[in-house]
């Protein structure tokens, strides 16, 4: 039989998102969930193989997408409320800086001194470290191996306006950033379970 997925969604959140678009002059055709939204970029720019499962993981502003394809059928959606604001919020909190701080650290840090080959004063001119070991599995490396790739093949980033680092910075930022992730790790893990 077919399968039919219904959806519910506040008025206002539609009505916000349809303005949004009205203004930048695009035309609306279909408004879809932001998981199967995923799921459909995915299925239309990768051939996945008949028994090939992969989980798509959205990490937004205020909602986290999971989406878990198996043999090109979705299986499994969820959102989860946390997201970039709690690193935010996180590292605002870690470092006792305010939230718009704390945004421009996480965008000059990020991770980055998770990296054994990653010196405290980060190099703020440098987006990428410029030692990552290509072997170690690592899902950061592997996110990290694929923004190499792809330097130079979108708009160039302005210059973020990031005083000097103090001593500790990046490493907090990497702290801060590490225990929200961690939480969306294991909520992912839950997802994959389940």
């Amino acid at each position: 039989g077919e399968e039919v997925l219904v959806v519910a969604a506040r008025r206002e959140l539609i009505s916000t998102h349809l303005e949004m678009l009205e203004k930048a002059r695009v035309d609306v055709g279909v408004i879809d969930v932001a998981g199967i939204a995923l799921v459909n970029a995915l299925l239309m720019g990768c051939d996945l193989g008949d028994d090939e499962t992969v989980a798509l993981v959205n990490i937004g502003s205020d909602v986290t997408n999971i989406a878990i394809v198996r043999s090109g059928t979705t299986r499994f959606t969820r959102d989860l409320n946390v997201a970039g604001r709690n690193i935010t919020r996180s590292i605002a909190s870690e470092l006792r800086v305010d939230p718009s701080r704390a945004e421009e650290l996480k965008s000059a840090y990020g991770l980055q001194a998770l990296f054994e080959d990653v010196v405290e004063s980060v190099d703020l001119d440098d987006d990428i470290p410029d030692e990552v070991d290509e072997d170690d599995g690592s899902i950061v490396s592997e996110v990290y191996r694929a923004i190499d790739a792809l330097q130079g093949t979108g708009p160039e980033e302005p210059d973020l306006p990031v005083d000097e680092p103090q001593t500790g910075d990046a490493a907090s930022v990497a702290s801060a950033c590490e225990q929200v992730l961690s939480d969306i790790a294991s909520e992912l893990k839950r997802s994959l379970l389940y």
